[in-house]
């Protein structure tokens, strides 16, 4: 009578095929996802360090036209562009903003603002290499 009776299996849980596709499929979408994320976040750095770079040399311009100042380091425009390197560098790690003068009083300088492992933004007249340079 005992040869009768259905064998009973235990249906819960997954199989092991079943566990291996899902991780093969979670790989394929982490496989895409990373690189997608990554070019992201290079051209998003790369447009704050253009920007940051294009506003302090509209800055400086600014600054030479309404005072025609010898020293545009000083004073509150000075400390325009301390506050301007400073939030800059502290909203990107690895980042520098730095201004370059060359004949700063007829208006010859250059504004760098570079991301470590991206690339330097370069704004100004007297940039050797304008634009966007990758590292």
């Amino acid at each position: 009578m005992t040869d009768m009776l259905p064998e009973q299996h235990d249906d819960r849980g997954f199989s092991l095929v079943e566990l291996a596709v899902v991780v093969v499929v979670i790989g394929t979408l982490v496989a895409i996802a990373v690189p997608a994320l990554n070019e992201m976040q290079f051209a998003s750095r790369k447009a704050v360090a253009q920007e940051v770079a294009a506003n302090v040399e509209q800055m400086i311009r600014v600054e030479l036209v309404a005072h025609r100042s010898a020293n545009p380091s000083s004073g509150s425009f000075g400390d325009s562009l301390v506050k301007a390197k400073r939030d800059f560098e502290s909203s990107l790690s690895g980042s520098e903003l730095s201004v370059i003068p060359s004949g700063i009083i007829s208006g010859g300088f250059c504004v760098s603002a570079s991301v470590a492992g991206f690339g330097v933004a370069n704004s100004g007249s007297d940039c050797a290499s304008p634009g966007w340079q990758d590292e």
